[in-house]
C-alpha cells in the first residue's frame, strides 16, 4: 500500500537535504528508528521503524515505513510505502482465536501507521516551504528570567531544573540542529 505525492523544489531545496531531514524527524518527533541514504540515480530513500519493544510487536502496534525521493525536473516525488504488515496480522489473528484485546490492539496499530504517509507529507511541505528552517509556533507568554520551556511539551520548568515537572523529559542545554 504505497502512498505518493510530487513536490516543487524551491527555495534552493534539494532530495538530500530533505532525506536528511526526515531521519531526523523520524528520530526526534515520532521517536523511531530511522536511517536514509542516497539512490542510485539521484534519488534518497529513508527507512523507519519504532524502537523495538517485544510488547509492541506483539500486540501490533509497531510501526515501520519506507521513503524514496525521486528528483524529476524541478520536482521530487516521495513514495512511502509500509513495512511489517505481519506482525498486525499475526496479532489480529491470534487476538481473534485466542485474546480478543489483541484484535483491538492490531487495527489500532494499522490505523496509526495508515495515518503516516500523511504526516510525512505535511513535514516536507513545512520544511520545503520554509526553506529548511524549522518554526517554532507558540501560543504560550514570554518566560521569565528564571524559566526554561521543556523541549517536549513546551511547560515552563524553573532554571536549573534537569527534568521537566510536566513530562519527565531531560532539560538543558542542547544544540537545536
Amino acid at each position: 500500500m504505497a502512498s505518493q505525492r510530487t513536490f516543487a523544489l524551491v527555495n534552493g531545496m534539494t532530495v538530500e537535504k530533505i532525506g536528511e531531514h526526515l531521519v531526523d524527524w523520524f528520530q526526534m518527533n515520532k521517536n523511531m528508528v530511522a536511517e536514509g541514504g542516497r539512490a542510485q540515480g539521484g534519488g534518497y530513500f529513508v527507512q523507519a521503524k519504532d524502537q523495538e519493544d517485544g510488547w509492541k510487536k506483539i500486540s501490533g502496534l509497531t510501526k515501520a515505513i519506507h521513503v524514496q525521493l525521486i528528483k524529476a525536473d524541478n520536482n521530487v516525488i516521495v513514495s512511502c510505502d509500509f513495512g511489517k504488515w505481519s506482525d498486525k496480522v499475526g496479532a489480529g489473528a491470534l487476538g481473534f482465536f485466542v485474546f480478543a484485546p489483541l484484535a483491538a490492539t492490531a487495527a489500532y496499530g494499522a490505523v496509526k501507521q495508515s495515518r503516516l504517509p500523511e504526516e510525512i507529507f505535511a513535514e516536507i511541505e513545512k520544511f520545503i516551504v520554509y526553506g529548511g528552517n524549522s518554526v517554532v509556533v507558540s501560543m504560550g507568554g514570554r518566560l521569565k528570567e528564571n524559566e526554561i520551556d521543556c523541549p517536549v511539551c513546551k511547560a515552563k520548568n524553573p532554571k536549573g531544573q534537569k527534568f521537566c515537572k510536566e513530562c519527565g523529559a531531560k532539560l538543558g542545554k542542547t544544540c537545536p540542529n
